[in-house]
């Protein structure tokens, strides 16, 4: 929408104080609107099961994402669950547009009501040249560091990161050994153990393609469950690093919790 200029009923006062004066009536300015087009997006999901286990679809029309899961149950050396996913990503992300994962795991119940978890799987990485952008022609003056798509993360991340590693050079492929851990257990003091728990966890991998580690990523996590009323909260990483600052109330620069969800049911 076009810009439209203040105006006066009598056709020759040029401000709204000479409008006054002269009796007449002031119309205000309207400033101009850029228009924005627009746009339906759709995401589909399905899921059903399949030989005994569980097969997902699912589909992303903004960005045109695929995603195709399948796990069951299956005894495989410490396991006896797994998943194979495989994702092919829109041009929005055509720096890191294919991966494949396969993964196994193992849920063991405590004899205190607790769980522990251990997994572990192979993850294949397919990277494009991240200088050159979705239609092949190369970025002038590209550097990864710095782009908004391509940015290397050298807290959460080592080895190949979207296509480039921490030195600057290309690496399009990359092929992870990943292992997690993680336990549930019941809160046991004051009198909490019915209704709240806390979960712990750890994640960590290793580019068997670029023989490069990735970060340890540690979370940690409380869940309460009270008469229909259910809330799960993920604390921040940084509690790991230093607790007395969280204790005390000084974590001004991050919050005690990274995400939260809360329902009821009934």
């Amino acid at each position: 929408v076009d810009a439209v200029a203040g105006s006066c009923d009598d056709g020759v006062s040029e401000n709204e104080v000479a409008c006054g004066i002269a009796g007449g009536a002031w119309t205000a300015a309207v400033e101009g609107v850029t228009g924005v087009d627009a746009a339906t997006n759709l995401d589909l999901n399905f899921g059903m099961g399949v030989a005994g286990g569980d097969l997902g679809f699912s589909f992303g029309s903004e960005n045109t994402d695929i995603g195709l899961n399948f796990r069951k149950p299956m005894n495989v050396w410490l396991f006896d669950h797994m998943m194979v996913n495989f994702s092919m990503m829109g041009e929005d992300n055509y720096y890191n547009p294919m991966s494949f994962r396969t993964s196994f795991w193992k849920v063991t119940k405590g004899e205190e009501g607790g769980l522990g978890l251990f997994g572990m799987g192979i993850r294949y990485a397919d990277y494009a040249i991240p200088n050159k952008d979705a239609d092949g022609e190369e970025i002038a003056d590209f550097d990864c560091h710095d782009s908004g798509t391509c940015e290397w993360n050298e807290d959460a991340m080592t080895g190949c990161y979207a296509g480039m590693d921490e030195d600057g050079e290309d690496c399009l492929d990359a092929l992870y050994l990943d292992y997690h851990f993680a336990m549930e257990t019941p809160v046991s003091f004051w009198s909490m153990a019915d209704w709240a728990t806390f979960r712990l966890g750890f994640a960590k991998g290793f580019d068997l393609m670029n023989m490069a580690g990735t970060a340890l990523v540690p979370t940690m996590g409380l869940g309460f469950d009270y008469g229909g009323f259910t809330l799960d909260m993920n604390v921040s990483q940084g509690v790991f690093n230093d607790p007395v600052k969280y204790f005390w109330g000084r974590n001004s620069a991050e919050a005690l919790n990274s995400s939260f969800s809360i329902g009821y049911s009934w």
